[in-house]
């Protein structure tokens, strides 16, 4: 005589994977009816109920300057993937986003960012709830892929690492309330102003941005290799440059070491102002310029930087790679403001141009009556003021160095 027990009811794992990439628009010239538009609309539709519908509300920490991109971990290719990914929607109000996606990952037992899987079909809903059940994700050093599913995987949220560049306009002037040196750069979405104080800089105001990112860190001291990140090797070798940031902690901090090496304050946030030196091979509109002769121009203007207000040109990004075109003017005087004059630095000479930022058409011709000088520093030593000279010898050593490793960091020429 046999007896039946009955177990207890339990979620059992099982493969859920459905691929439907949404029909393009019709190629120019080809006219539809509009029977045959609504019946392709149901058709993408009933595709459309069979995959999981995800809502994610994005973390307050991170600068969305630009709507994020949705990616999934393809563990046989080890790579990421938006080929799952349909039906994109990005609420930038709310910072919310919403997308179809064919597979399912971790992010929907994710304690970082809310999320929300709303299914429409109930068919559909049984298989990926049993899908979901099969991960083993903790907030610890739990394992990060199911067992005996590698169909699952773990979704990302990735932004443009260079999305701010070119800039749109830089400055580099004395601190007037202060012994420090003011940095200023407006990018293509935020504008960042940084201070130098001896060997240290701080995070002065972030204007434009779109959350309330990094204003923990305003005004406290950072070494310039703490303000600046330094990318592995895996992101350098990226087709796109791109800044991951994954939905889970269990899964960022066990994909740490794929992503980058250190992670530092901005490039947390997805505000980066420090392009590598292949940066101008993933940004359009820049001007890489001679770096030996860039690197000395840079040394100049850091013992230069109490003494002188530097401001970006628009002629520098059609001036070649051995020319440096930027505006400078004595700012020693706090009260009567100088002019701004044009000066271009090569690797043969630096001199100030007769023309100026607002002429038709830019000219070599120098001004009258200036002789020779190699670079900016002798430069100011013959043509500046005596206050301005007494200035550049009185500049601390300290500042002079963390003045020039921002300006190697930010790479002002080449990216404006």
């Amino acid at each position: 005589m046999a007896n039946c027990v009955q177990l207890p009811k339990q979620l059992q794992p099982m493969a859920y994977q459905v691929q439907f990439r949404a029909p393009g628009p019709p190629p120019p010239g080809v006219t539809r009816t509009p029977e045959e538009i609504e019946a392709e609309m149901k058709k993408v539709e009933a595709q459309y109920e069979k995959l999981a519908l995800v809502f994610i509300e994005l973390p307050r920490d991170v600068m969305w300057s630009e709507p994020p991109v949705i990616c999934q971990w393809q563990e046989s290719r080890k790579l990421w993937t938006s080929n799952y990914v349909n039906d994109y929607k990005f609420n930038e109000d709310k910072l919310t986003i919403q997308f179809r996606s064919g597979v399912l990952g971790p992010c929907a037992t994710s304690a970082r960012i809310a999320t929300t899987i709303l299914l429409a079909n109930p068919a559909v809903k049984q298989q990926c709830l049993h899908c979901v059940s099969a991960w083993r994700v903790s907030m610890g050093d739990g394992d990060l892929l199911p067992s005996g599913d590698p169909l699952a995987r773990p979704i990302g949220i990735a932004t443009l690492r260079y999305s701010n560049l070119p800039y749109q306009g830089w400055d580099l002037r004395p601190d007037p309330n202060g012994k420090g040196v003011l940095i200023t750069v407006t990018g293509a979405c935020v504008t960042v102003t940084w201070v130098c104080v001896g060997n240290s800089v701080a995070l002065r105001w972030i204007a434009n941005a779109t959350t309330s990112a990094l204003r923990e860190h305003f005004n406290k001291k950072y070494s310039v290799k703490r303000m600046a990140q330094v990318v592995g090797p895996c992101a350098r070798s990226a087709r796109i440059a791109t800044t991951i940031l994954l939905a889970n902690p269990a899964v960022k901090q066990q994909c740490l070491h794929c992503c980058v090496s250190v992670w530092r304050i901005m490039r947390e946030a997805s505000c980066d102002f420090f392009p590598d030196f292949d940066g101008h091979s993933h940004v359009e509109g820049t001007c890489p310029k001679e770096w030996v002769a860039e690197r000395h121009n840079y040394h100049a203007m850091a013992f230069m930087s109490r003494a002188y207000n530097f401001q970006w040109s628009r002629w520098n990004a059609t001036a070649g790679s051995r020319n440096v075109i930027m505006q400078l003017r004595e700012a020693v005087d706090k009260k009567r403001e100088a002019k701004l004059n044009l000066l271009i630095a090569s690797p043969q000479r630096a001199t100030i141009l007769k023309c100026n930022e607002l002429s038709t058409e830019l000219s070599m011709e120098p001004m009258v009556g200036l002789g020779f000088y190699p670079d900016l520093f002798t430069l100011n030593m013959s043509y500046g003021s005596v206050d301005a000279r007494r200035a550049t010898f009185d500049m601390k050593f300290r500042l002079v160095e963390t003045v020039f490793n921002m300006l190697q960091e930010l790479k002002l020429s080449s990216y404006s």
